[in-house]
């Protein structure tokens, strides 16, 4: 309850309360210096603090009737208004966007020390070192996916949940490799247990990205109104349950849209949520980075051992 009221005053009364005596200065200011350049400008500032302070600078101006000044305390305190929403929102999503930097730049370092863990495991020929690696691989990747989330949710208010599937070129074929650690989204790994690897042309956002040259990420927030124009498919019939938006990323190392298809793709990285609603901006540039590092893992690993970062369906 206390950190809610702290937080309270810090986001609205202390800056409508600083604002407020920082403008009431400005117009006395102004009124000062223009006291006999400008009668006009001087009334509206004369009247407008009097108003808000109850001091009157120029009592030898005319006095205005009450409607009058009712209907410019009204305008102006609804435009202060909105003033102090939009200045605090700026100052919400500048800490949001802290948050987020500070979790990137942790995971990059992160990925950095298990390159090099997996650069002395690789030195080893045996058996039990390429088990080891393939676990770290599957922490590594589901600790990068639950970052992800932690992020995306912190930017968004709102739940969201991060899995990342591999793609077979050769085959078509589309599994679920990792899921993040996120309690609340315990449920997802039921949602596709009973699935078989499905093909991407039976997900719109796969099937996009694969196919369309021109499409380099899929993202909508509005699922079930684009499932009712035949606009969004997917194999699994209880995904309304899980999420009503989502964006996907390729995990592929090429930027070029038109050089984003079957042979570049090794996989895509999916975030989706029920509430969240996602900027392409702003989600691409979240998640180009992890593009990055978990391509980088199946790279270290190899084609045998990337197809085996976590369990199917898990």
């Amino acid at each position: 309850m206390m950190n809610w009221f702290t937080r309270f005053l810090k986001d609205w009364i202390a800056p409508f309360y600083y604002l407020w005596i920082f403008i009431g200065i400005i117009v006395a200011v102004f009124n000062f210096l223009s006291i006999k350049s400008r009668p006009l400008v001087l009334w509206i500032a004369e009247t407008a603090y009097e108003w808000w302070t109850g001091v009157d600078l120029a009592p030898s101006l005319t006095r205005t009737p009450d409607p009058t000044k009712l209907a410019f305390w009204v305008v102006l305190n609804s435009l202060l208004i909105l003033l102090l929403l939009a200045i605090a929102q700026i100052f919400r999503t500048r800490r949001r966007w802290r948050f987020v930097v500070g979790e990137m730049r942790n995971c990059i370092e992160l990925h950095l020390a298990f390159r090099q863990n997996v650069a002395r495991m690789k030195a080893s020929p045996s058996s039990f070192e390429r088990a080891r690696i393939s676990e770290a691989a599957r922490a590594h990747v589901i600790m990068l996916c639950t970052r992800i989330s932690e992020i995306f949710e912190h930017l968004y208010r709102a739940k969201c949940h991060t899995s990342v599937k591999s793609f077979s070129a050769d085959t078509g074929l589309i599994a679920t490799r990792a899921r993040d650690a996120q309690s609340h989204n315990a449920e997802r790994v039921q949602a596709d247990e009973a699935m078989e690897n499905y093909n991407f042309s039976e997900n719109t956002a796969f099937s996009r990205i694969i196919s369309d040259a021109n499409c380099y990420m899929y993202i909508c927030n509005y699922l079930r109104v684009a499932r009712v124009f035949h606009r969004y498919i997917n194999r699994n019939d209880a995904w309304p349950d899980f999420y009503r938006a989502t964006v996907v990323l390729p995990i592929t190392l090429m930027r070029n849209k038109r050089e984003i298809h079957k042979q570049t793709v090794i996989g895509f990285l999916c975030v989706d949520s029920k509430r969240a609603r996602f900027q392409r901006k702003n989600a691409r540039t979240i998640l180009l980075v992890f593009v990055i590092m978990i391509h980088d893992v199946m790279l270290l690993l190899g084609t045998q051992s990337s197809s085996n970062i976590g369990a199917p369906h898990a």
